[in-house]
């Protein structure tokens, strides 16, 4: 309806069909989740194939959380921005992205998965090449690569998966060998943990599709590789590595937008990490990273500058700073502390250290925006209009001529947005993240109606844990992190930052490494190229001729 030639005659009604969209697939995901697991399938191709016929469909307890966490984020973006901010097609693309993204998450078989996976790469593609900057192309360009080779990646394992197990249900498959880790690099591309190329320079909906299906099938690979998942030796080192370095980056920005990009990848990496340190606890501490990820920081980086300055906005922006960095009474907390937990209990005691500095490190830029928050005049004042949608908005044109001033406490020039909707839009991820930081076991209640249980920590409650040992050693290093934090934060904000911080800052984020390589590359393709110009034009072409008459010659000859 908004890419349609008439679209201005529908322009009243695509932001209330869009809401409403997102709204009934929230409450259809929530109604399959209450009945029992069927599978639905649809006819695809026909005999001349014997495997992959057909487009099969289910929810279980992983697929249906993540896809909960898919359309809850998009709601709450959408309910909260302001109205006009995004293009006209920006809201068929995101109900193309959210179609697309719950395809691959409640995908059935794995032909399913590659057709669902290729679709929500073209709507990937459409977002990054109307973003219309220079280096928005060359982040484009880099993560259309990287797209490129988890698809790539994915399909081969499809169809040694297909030839090895026929058309198994995927929570079924056994994944060995070189298929697991073929669905490994996908994931991982999919995913774009630094320092992979591209990984800084993403809008909040890739941001948010990535953890969702690249998370997605993290998870699904670590719960169907019962001997662990492959590769366990060498991700360890690294993944802990960028748990460091991304919470370095974070505490060396003093940017918002880069910040939470950082802050995004730092729990990225917590999410790849976990399962490899233990199945079982592993798989709910890469849950509640998605959470966070998607209820907390998406939505900070979706309406970066956009927000009120009411005292009822400010709260729940407050609760996902806070629970971005692993603040208090936040899920954030508790998955570092689970996390904590699970590798004293595994015996990592060097990357118990090394998440600890990680984590404090990770902490500082919460607390300078919790400041800045807090330091906010409670009323209304004029402010500049807040960007469009960095992913799909076009560029803000001029007022027009002879327009009315804005009224009296109103911003200079926002539009006015229905206050209702912005509320419940910005309340409902924060009370998420508050009872899933301070009462986890209420979310048991609900979530045992659903397919499964909720795999949160701490789903069965304070009572259930014996606080003494990797518990309690646990507990005690999650608020020292904070307080570790705190006096960064306090130390080393405002102020003009020195010399050694920012080249530290540029040499961590490797972009230099990546424009040197491309234009390598850019060097070498154009030196075959000249080369192959003067063989096949040049002062060699006759030669080259006769080397092919010859060659003919001989062939025909049977020499």
């Amino acid at each position: 309806m908004a890419a349609s030639p008439g679209r201005e005659r529908f322009a009243p009604f695509r932001r209330p069909v869009h809401l409403i969209s997102l709204g009934l697939a929230l409450a259809v995901l929530v109604a399959a989740g209450l009945g029992r697991t069927l599978v639905g399938q649809i006819p695809f191709w026909g005999d001349p194939f014997p495997l992959g016929r057909t487009l099969a469909f289910t929810l279980d307890h992983l697929s249906l959380m993540c896809s909960l966490l898919l359309i809850g984020s998009l709601l709450s973006v959408g309910l909260s921005e302001h109205p006009g901010t995004q293009a006209n097609e920006a809201d068929v693309v995101t109900l193309f992205v959210a179609a697309t993204g719950v395809a691959v998450l409640v995908s059935a078989n794995m032909t399913t998965l590659c057709l669902a996976w290729v679709f929500l790469d073209l709507a990937l593609l459409w977002i990054d090449t109307h973003r219309a900057s220079r280096s928005a192309t060359i982040s484009a360009v880099r993560n259309l690569v990287l797209r490129t080779a988890s698809t790539i990646a994915l399909v081969a394992a499809t169809v040694l998966l297909l030839a090895q197990q026929g058309d198994a249900p995927i929570p079924l498959l056994e994944a060995r060998g070189l298929p697991g880790q073929l669905l490994m690099a996908a994931a991982l591309l999919r995913i774009g943990l630094y320092p992979l190329p591209g990984g800084f320079q993403r809008g909040w909906l890739t941001y948010l599709v990535s953890v969702a299906t690249g998370g997605y099938v993290w998870l699904r690979l670590a719960g169907l590789s019962t001997l662990g998942l492959p590769g366990g030796g060498w991700l360890v080192p690294v993944a802990g590595t960028v748990l460091l370095v991304t919470g370095l980056l974070a505490a060396l920005s003093d940017d918002e937008e880069p910040t939470l990009a950082y802050l995004v990848s730092h729990w990225m990496a917590l999410l790849v990490l976990a399962p490899v340190l233990g199945l079982r606890g592993g798989l709910s501490v890469g849950l509640a990273a998605m959470v966070n990820i998607a209820l907390a920081i998406v939505p900070l980086a979706a309406l970066e500058g956009g927000g009120e300055r009411s005292i009822w906005w400010r709260v729940p922006t407050l609760v996902q700073v806070v629970s971005a960095g692993g603040g208090p009474l936040t899920i954030g907390l508790l998955t570092r502390w689970a996390f904590l937990r699970l590798a004293w209990e595994e015996g990592y005691s060097g990357l118990f250290a090394v998440a600890v500095a990680a984590f404090a490190l990770a902490s500082v830029p919460a607390w300078r925006q919790v400041a800045l928050l807090l330091a906010w005049p409670s009323e209304s004042v004029a402010e500049p209009a807040p960007d469009a949608d960095p992913d799909l908005a076009p560029a803000a044109g001029p007022a027009p001529e002879g327009s009315a001033p804005p009224a009296d406490g109103a911003a200079s020039a926002a539009p006015a947005r229905p206050a209702v909707a912005s509320l419940v839009g910005a309340w409902y991820p924060a009370l998420i993240l508050i009872l899933g930081g301070t009462v986890p076991a209420l979310l048991r209640h609900p979530g045992a109606r659903l397919i499964g249980q909720v795999t949160l920590p701490l789903a069965e409650g304070y009572g259930a844990i014996a606080w003494a040992g990797a518990p309690a050693y646990a507990a005690a290093a999650a608020l020292l992190v904070l307080a570790i934090g705190y006096l960064l934060a306090h130390h080393t904000g405002g102020g003009r930052p020195s010399a050694a911080r920012l080249t530290a800052h540029t040499f961590l984020e490797m972009d230099w490494l990546y424009s040197s390589a491309e234009r390598s590359l850019a060097w070498v393709e154009g030196t075959i190229a000249r080369g192959t110009a003067v063989i096949e034009e040049g002062s060699m072409a006759l030669g080259w001729i006769l080397l092919w008459l010859l060659a003919g010659l001989l062939l025909l000859t049977g020499r």
